[in-house]
């Protein structure tokens, strides 16, 4: 294990995302109620996006989503990853189309639209709250 001097940029942001999926990188209800109310969309679409908001431009890999985001197990108890691609389906139905960009066999990460659609709802609710 490298220490964070030894690092390059790159390496310290993948570090980074990584160090917050394994936190959960789970937003408030308030966030996720506030994501729901601008943009209808399923609970867990909500917090995928808000999971991928969180990482900004570096994205999350599909093991850092399943980590992030409450676990997923199919039948056989195995982790049902493809769930992810759902989530994230329901999420541009919502946001938009240009919302969410794959990371070819690796991920997703939100786009800048995406990114400013998802704050803008936020900021919203915040002010209303305040």
């Amino acid at each position: 294990m490298k220490l964070p001097e030894d690092m390059e940029r790159d390496e310290l942001e993948d570090e980074v995302a990584y160090l917050r999926s394994e936190l959960g990188l789970m937003r408030d209800d308030d966030d996720v109620a506030a994501l729901r109310q601008a943009y209808p969309m399923p609970r867990s679409a909500a917090r995928l996006v808000l999971a991928l908001r969180a990482a900004g431009q570096r994205g999350l890999t599909y093991q850092q989503l399943d980590e992030a985001l409450p676990q997923t197990r199919g039948p056989d108890g195995e982790r049902q990853l493809k769930v992810l691609t759902v989530w994230a389906c329901h999420a541009r139905k919502a946001l938009g189309s240009d919302a969410i960009q794959t990371i070819w066999g690796r991920g997703f990460r939100i786009s800048p639209q995406g990114a400013a659609r998802v704050d803008a709802a936020l900021n919203t609710q915040h002010k209303r709250s305040a």
